[in-house]
């Protein structure tokens, strides 16, 4: 049987929206390591979802919102974004509607396969905190370039 409502929200997106509560949360959730630094692409991408891959990644990165659990998605995401950019310059070029054998004016399939596309690319943006909706009530702490990290301080890491 599958799960009924709206699907969960991750957990970090609740924390950076500041509304996790103790009672809710799952104590033996998964924690996927976070990327620290942005990965590459993969070599079969790609120049359209390689372009979106390196104008994204970051953006997760710096959040905490891309995990090693989720590159799989992300490149997903990465290749919706490709196809709806491909059909929507077939559109552009070749039309909407095409005349049938019969005289009849007729949408091109190419309109229904980029709807759905972009449905599927809107789903996978909120599941990757990248819509405005998604993120409405992210707060990211500043960093203060005053104070100095007390573990860099204690390695001995001081700029």
């Amino acid at each position: 049987m599958s799960n009924r409502g709206r699907p969960a929200k991750p957990t970090k997106l609740k924390v950076l929206q500041g509304t996790d509560r103790a009672d809710r949360l799952n104590e033996n959730e998964p924690k996927p390591m976070e990327y620290k630094k942005i990965p590459k692409p993969p070599y079969y991408l790609d120049y359209y979802a390689k372009k979106e891959w390196e104008r994204v990644a970051p953006i997760l990165v710096d959040v905490g919102l891309l995990t090693k659990a989720d590159l799989s998605m992300f490149q997903d995401y990465c290749e919706m974004h490709a196809h709806c950019i491909r059909l929507n310059k077939k559109i552009r070029d070749e039309g909407y509607d095409f005349e049938t054998d019969k005289g009849y004016m007729q949408r091109k399939p190419a309109t229904t396969i980029i709807k759905d596309f972009m449905s599927e690319k809107q789903k996978l943006a909120n599941m990757l905190g990248l819509s405005p909706s998604a993120r409405t009530n992210i707060e990211i702490e500043k960093p203060d370039n005053n104070n100095k990290d007390i573990n860099k301080l204690l390695n001995r890491e001081v700029n």
